[in-house]
This record gives C-alpha cells, structure tokens and sequence, in this order.
C-alpha cells in the first residue's frame, strides 16, 4: 500500500518552479535545441510546457522500460537522421530513475543511423524534473535530485494524481 511515507508528492506548483528554472537553463546556455523529443508518458506534459516556454517544436517517442508488453517501443527513426544532419534535440522525461530509458533510446537511435557513423551527441541535451544522481545518465538540465540508494519513495507527479 502507497501511503504518505512511501511517496514524495511532486506538487503542480514544485513542478511549474521546475520548468521556470530549466527554461532558464536551456536559455542561458549556449545550445538551443531545434526541437523537443517527449518520452511517452511521463515526459509528455513537462516537454509540451517546455515546448511552449522555448517556443520549439515537439514530437513524441514511444519508449517504456516498465510497459513493454503493452505498448512495445517506438523510437522514430527520423529524429537520429536530423540529429546526424545537425538538427539539435532536448530530450523530455518526468524522471531518470535507473537511466535505462534514455540508454535505451540513445542505442536504439545509434543503430538506426550505425551505417553514417556515431550519433553525434553535442547535438542532444536531456532535461528531466527529477534526477536519480545514483546511475549514471546525467541530464543537462533538470529540476530536483534524488539519490535512489537513500531514498526509494515512489515520486508522484501532478498528472498522475
């Protein structure tokens, strides 16, 4: 049973303050993305704020590491083609928990474009509201952090409430 010490309630006001800040971040580095890449589910609602804010596109991936059986994987080829041609993507999701999402992601776009050399990576940036600083995908810009080996409470964002 979920109760109030096995959560950390992850409220609508924490996370409008979170998009604030990564937008700040984004604008005050020296990369702008071309467009904004949300993993499906939980990194749709923070990249449609994002994209609104930035004034940049959005497109969806499909890509679960817990749903698999469900809704399978779908990582739109395209989007590593206009990363090899120069195009620059920011990379949504909710949370980089285990890291394996974006790991997965990023293999999966490398394979895709294996036959042109390496996916560059100075083209994409990763943002997520929560950060595990416990694995090792570290996002470029994020919100708040966790460390998963001292805390294991389940994070609950507004939209799964």
């Amino acid at each position: 049973m979920v109760d109030a010490t096995t959560i950390i309630d992850y409220s609508y006001p924490e996370f409008l303050q979170g998009i604030k800040q990564i937008v700040k971040d984004v604008e005050s580095s020296d990369w702008t993305p071309d467009y904004i890449v949300g993993i499906v589910r939980g990194g749709c609602i923070p990249a449609v704020y994002l994209s609104h804010r930035l004034k940049v596109p959005l497109v969806t991936v499909a890509w679960n590491t817990r749903d698999t059986t469900i809704f399978g994987k779908e990582s739109n080829c395209w989007i590593p083609e206009d990363i090899m041609e120069g195009k620059k993507v920011l990379i949504v999701d909710d949370i980089i928990d285990g890291g394996d999402t974006i790991r997965e992601l990023l293999a999966d776009w490398q394979t895709s474009v294996a036959g042109l050399g390496n996916l560059p990576v100075d083209n994409i940036r990763i943002a997520c509201m929560i950060y595990n600083t416990s694995q090792d995908v570290r996002p470029h810009f994020f919100h708040q952090t966790i460390d998963r080996n001292e805390d294991q409470r389940w994070v609950v964002f507004p939209w799964e409430a």
